[in-house]
């Protein structure tokens, strides 16, 4: 088997300046970027790396309340560069 690493890095996003709550969640995530960048795309993978969510131009909160429980990897598309973190559906 090869391992299957995920990077959770930012590129051009200081970290201090991008949030994303709650985490984990339920139903609705909210993402905030405070260096006035705006947020161009929205994309969930599930831990098999199948894309389970996408939206250009989001409205936020998410309203991510269909998908079920467990692990994801969401990459968020900035003005100014992309933000990839781990999200937590409870």
């Amino acid at each position: 088997e090869t391992p299957c690493e995920v990077s959770t890095s930012v590129a051009g996003i200081p970290p201090s300046s991008f949030s994303l709550f709650p985490n984990p969640f339920r139903e609705m995530v909210s993402i905030s970027v405070e260096d006035g960048s705006q947020v161009l795309s929205v994309q969930l993978f599930n831990t098999s790396g199948q894309l389970v969510f996408e939206q250009k131009n989001p409205s936020l909160p998410l309203d991510l309340r269909h998908l079920m429980s467990g692990l994801y990897f969401l990459s968020v598309e900035t003005s100014t560069g992309t933000i990839q973190r781990k999200l937590i559906k409870n």
